[in-house]
């Protein structure tokens, strides 16, 4: 699963009419699970099987590889025989989504993910904060794990003051080379 694909499934969940929409926004204030929930079912219908907080990530996609669910190594081991394809974070606090980045870097696999918020006034300041971030991650060794596999960033909005035509907004951007740009 590219970011590209997760972004066509992701946005489909919002759209204006849609009963997943109506329940987003319903359930704003337990929304984490309902988010998980909506991100198990693109992960499962794009073939992969998910967990929730496996290596403490929110969610997990991977494909399992042993060919029988009781297939022994040598007739005695039990196979565990899967590979990591996403992992994804989701963080509704809006302060506290540096700590999801930096936990999500360290985890190898095609796909990372983080899904977090920013107050709905700094809407069109998004690749400023960006910029920021990718400032402060370059110090970290895991940064250079971004060259591998792709690694986005999907931004909503926060501090609506109860409007609900500005919630459930979402803006995608994709680390590159050069830092983060936003994904169409």
């Amino acid at each position: 699963m590219t970011a590209q694909e997760f972004w066509n499934d992701f946005k489909e969940i919002f759209k204006d009419g849609t009963e997943s929409k109506k329940q987003a926004i319903e359930l704003w204030y337990d929304y984490t699970n309902f988010i998980l929930d909506q991100i198990s079912g693109i992960l499962r219908k794009n073939g992969l099987e998910t967990q929730k907080e496996f290596y403490r990530a929110d969610i997990i996609g991977y494909k399992e590889l042993r060919k029988k669910a009781n297939e022994k190594v040598l007739g005695f081991l039990k196979k565990s025989l899967w590979s990591l394809e996403v992992a994804i974070e989701h963080e509704n606090e809006d302060t506290l989504w540096m700590q999801e980045i930096t936990k999500i870097m360290n985890l190898y696999c095609p796909l990372r993910i983080v899904i977090c918020y920013l107050p709905y006034r700094y809407k069109n300041n998004h690749l400023e904060f960006l910029s920021e971030i990718n400032n402060c991650i370059s110090v970290l060794s895991s940064y250079n794990n971004l060259q591998n596999g792709e690694f986005m960033i999907i931004i909503g909005d926060s501090k609506c003051k109860g409007d609900n035509k500005t919630f459930c907004h979402y803006t995608p951007y994709v680390f590159r080379k050069s830092g983060f740009e936003q994904l169409l």
